[in-house]
């Protein structure tokens, strides 16, 4: 047998370090951690359920029954994609007493503007172009519509103001930059503005916290993501200004104003006969929160929200799956203070359900379609007597009972002793 020269066992060994070359990035690529979407916590007064997996999560938010998100929004949904966040977490849930978007109703002709920005021609800035909604849209007069409206000059002078259809009590006001289309670099918004407020449009008053007189009030970190202001004090009146006091790139802004039809008197006290206060800074020790929401399993959707020191999450498979234990329902308990699951944070898959494993006598909901056969509300959930569903908006939420407490579907409460599911029923 012939004998490899020199030159033929040096090819080799090259090519050897080449494929050794190949395995370790190789190796290397496929262990590169892939970013993980985590599942949001429930706010305050409202319900968070998410389904998908760890690389791409849909998160459905809603209030609970006579709550709303300070948006003014009923329902809100969230995604994640390798780790980024589609707006990351909810706004708070307030009293659904007084949020109505007043804009819906009012004119073009009844917003007015101290100037209007003219530098690009076939392009109009004006302020039809100032509602929360607004993009950039081409008229059938073939001018294109800003995103938002922009003031001529930069300036502490300049203003937006809406005359609305009736007197009004305002509690909060939503702002967004100007809108662009793909590719236009301009970043456009205003930071921190005041509101000024009157009954005929000539004697303007100052918006007022119940402790600072004139009231500055933040404004956008960026042109799209839209900035809640709930107003600590609501005031009534027929015409509202916003006077722009600071601005990244241009005066530039969309808004839209939250408020009902006053009913009774004005809980703050009166404007005329505030007094100078110094805003103080006021700090408050918040308990440790150490518990982040589970994500849920593939063909699963998981609910978590705090009951006291706890962070309870309750998880559920799609219809027509099951978790591999054969259970319907599994819930997971964290203590906030040190983070510490109980059982194991750790969801069973799901797999298809042949037949159903739960015989229940009270009736109970599984799916999110049945929703829509009984409306808003919390019924028995199949899968357990300590556990409830909730419908809202469509959507359904499996929820767990605080720890020794059924749910009781008359009262629709969780009680520790239930007339629709007692506990002489319980296997």
């Amino acid at each position: 047998m012939r004998k490899c020269s020199e030159r033929e066992l040096k090819m080799v060994e090259f090519c050897k370090s080449v494929v050794l070359l190949i395995a370790c990035v190789a190796v290397l690529v496929s262990t590169e951690p892939i970013p993980v979407c985590e599942s949001l916590k429930s706010p305050v007064n409202g319900l968070v359920q998410c389904s998908g997996n760890t690389s791409m999560l849909i998160c459905n938010g809603v209030c609970n029954t006579d709550f709303i998100f300070d948006t003014g929004d009923k329902r809100i949904t969230r995604e994640c994609n390798s780790g980024t966040w589609t707006g990351y977490n909810f706004p708070r849930c307030i009293e659904d007493k007084c949020v109505e978007k007043q804009l819906k109703t009012v004119k073009d002709s009844q917003i007015t503007v101290s100037s209007e920005w003219k530098g690009v021609i076939g392009y109009s800035f004006g302020p039809e172009r100032a509602r929360l909604d607004s993009s950039v849209t081409v008229g059938t007069d073939g001018i294109v519509q800003s995103g938002g409206w922009r003031a001529a000059v930069n300036t502490l002078e300049q203003y937006i103001q809406v005359e609305l259809n009736e007197i009004t009590r305002i509690t909060g006001i939503i702002t967004k930059g100007r809108a662009v289309l793909q590719g236009d670099t301009a970043n456009e918004f205003v930071t921190r503005y005041r509101l000024l407020y009157s009954l005929d449009g000539q004697r303007w008053e100052p918006y007022s916290s119940e402790t600072v007189n004139d009231q500055f009030l933040p404004g956008n970190t960026d042109n799209e993501s839209p900035k809640v202001n709930t107003l600590a004090c609501p005031f009534d009146a027929k015409f509202v200004r916003i006077n722009p006091l600071a601005w990244h790139e241009n005066i530039a802004l969309r808004f839209d104003l939250l408020g009902c039809r006053p009913e009774g008197p004005n809980a703050c006290r009166s404007q005329t006969t505030m007094k100078p206060v110094v805003q103080v800074q006021q700090t408050t020790t918040l308990a440790p929160d150490l518990c982040t929401a589970i994500p849920p399993p593939t063909n699963g959707l998981i609910n978590c929200e705090s009951q006291g020191n706890q962070l309870v999450c309750v998880s559920n498979c799609v219809d027509g799956y099951i978790f591999e234990t054969k259970e319907i329902l599994i819930k997971r308990v964290c203590q906030q203070s040190t983070g510490t699951w109980s059982p194991t944070p750790h969801i069973p898959s799901c797999i298809h359900n042949i037949a159903p494993s739960f015989n229940d006598t009270h009736g109970c909901l599984t799916t999110k379609k049945e929703c829509h056969n009984v409306g808003n509300g919390d019924f028995h959930a199949c899968g357990g007597c300590h556990f409830f569903a909730s419908c809202s908006e469509g959507y359904l939420y499996v929820r767990a009972c605080p720890e020794d407490l059924l749910f009781d579907a008359i009262s629709s409460v969780c009680d520790y002793n239930s007339r629709t599911c007692p506990r002489n029923n319980l296997g």
